[in-house]
C-alpha cells in the first residue's frame, strides 16, 4: 500500500475530532511542506469532514473505509472523501463524497448550468454534481486495479452524494436554472439533513472493512478502459464530418508509422504533439489512440495507451505515451 491515505471511519472521526485528520492528510498531500493553517482546503479538512464523519458515524459504519484526497487517474483532481465497503446488495461498494462549505445557492445570472457563483470567493466554482460524474466517469473508465478487477470478473458499484453541511438551500443545486442537474436531488445533502444522511449512509453500507476493494483501488495507473475507449471511437465520429487539416493528417501518418515499427520491435516512446489552441490536437490525439488498438490490438482495448492532455499558458501539448 501506497497510494492511498485511508482510515476506518472510526479512527478517522476520532482524529477529525482533535484536529489530527486535518494534519494527517495535510502530510500526505504535502510531504515536504509546513502545514498553512490559513489554507483553503486545509480549513476544510478540519471542517467539512469532521460534520461528515459525524454523520458516518452516525449510521453506524465504524469499520467501514475512509479514503481522503484520493486522486483520479487523469486528472490533477482529488476526491473529498471516498467510503468503500460492503452492501447488503453488492459485494464492493464505493460512494464518492464531494464536500463543500457553501452556506448558500446564488441562482442569480446563472449562465452556466455547471458553475456555481461564490460570492465569498468572487469566483465560480465547478457545480458539485458535475464533479461527481467526472470523479465517478474517470475510476470506472481510466483507473488500472478497476480495469483489472473488471477483467477478473470484479464489478466495483459507485455512488455519488454531495454534503454541503452548512448551505440552507441546497436542493437549489438541482432546481431551476440547475434543473439539468435533477436526477441528482436526493443525492445532494444541506444544513438539515444530517439525520437523512445518516438514514442512506445506512442502506448504503454494512459496517465490514473491505480490504480487497483497498486493494484494487491502490493499484493506481491510468488506463483507457474499454468504456473509455467506446467514448473516443463517439468523439472522432461525431468529428469526423470535418476533413482534416493536411498538418493533421501528415501527423496522424507519422505517427501510425511509428506504430508499425514498433509493433515489430517493442520500445517505450513518447509523442508530443504541440499546437496553439484550435489547432486540432484532441482530435489527432483521439485518432492516435484508434491507430493504435486497430495496429497492435485488432481494434480491441489492452490498457496500453495513456491519453493526457494539459495547457499551461500559452503552451499547449498533447502526449501519446505507448507502453
Amino acid at each position: 500500500m501506497g497510494n492511498l491515505f485511508y482510515l476506518k471511519v472510526a479512527d478517522a472521526y476520532r482524529k477529525s475530532r482533535t484536529g489530527e485528520l486535518a494534519n494527517e492528510i495535510w502530510a500526505y498531500k504535502h510531504p515536504d511542506e509546513m502545514i498553512n493553517y490559513s489554507d483553503r482546503e486545509y480549513i476544510s479538512w478540519k471542517n467539512s469532514l469532521t460534520h461528515f464523519l459525524n454523520c458516518v458515524k452516525a449510521a453506524g459504519l465504524d469499520d467501514v473505509y475512509a479514503v481522503f484526497e484520493m486522486k483520479t487517474p487523469i486528472s490533477n483532481k482529488a476526491i473529498d472523501v471516498l467510503l468503500v465497503g460492503y452492501s447488503e446488495k453488492y459485494e464492493n461498494r464505493a460512494l464518492i463524497v464531494e464536500l463543500k462549505q457553501w452556506d448558500h445557492i446564488y441562482t442569480e445570472n446563472v449562465f452556466d448550468a455547471n458553475k456555481v457563483y461564490i460570492p465569498k470567493a468572487k469566483e465560480s466554482r465547478r457545480h458539485p454534481c458535475k464533479q461527481l460524474n467526472l470523479y465517478a466517469e474517470n475510476l470506472k473508465n481510466h483507473h488500472s486495479g478497476i480495469q483489472k478487477a473488471k477483467d477478473n470478473g470484479i464489478s466495483v458499484v459507485f455512488g455519488k452524494i454531495a454534503y454541503l453541511h452548512n448551505c440552507d438551500n441546497v436542493h437549489d443545486l438541482c432546481e431551476g436554472k440547475y434543473a439539468k442537474w435533477s436526477e441528482f436531488n436526493k443525492y445532494v445533502y444541506g444544513k438539515d439533513d444530517f439525520n437523512k444522511l445518516a438514514g442512506v449512509l445506512r442502506k448504503c453500507f454494512i459496517s465490514e472493512s473491505n480490504d480487497s476493494l483497498i486493494q484494487i483501488l491502490d493499484d493506481y495507473d491510468a488506463v483507457m478502459g474499454d468504456e473509455g475507449l467506446s467514448g473516443l471511437r463517439k468523439a472522432y465520429s461525431n468529428e469526423a464530418s470535418l476533413s482534416m487539416k493536411k498538418d493533421q493528417q501528415d501527423i496522424v501518418n507519422f505517427v501510425e508509422k511509428h506504430l508499425r515499427i514498433q509493433k515489430d520491435n517493442p520500445h517505450k516512446e513518447m509523442i508530443v504533439i504541440s499546437g496553439g489552441p484550435g489547432t486540432g490536437k484532441t482530435i489527432v490525439g483521439i485518432r492516435f489512440i484508434l491507430e493504435y488498438v486497430r495496429i497492435f490490438n485488432s481494434g480491441k482495448n489492452d490498457n496500453k495507451v495513456i491519453f493526457y492532455q494539459r495547457a499551461k499558458q500559452l503552451r499547449q501539448c498533447l502526449m501519446l505515451l505507448v507502453q
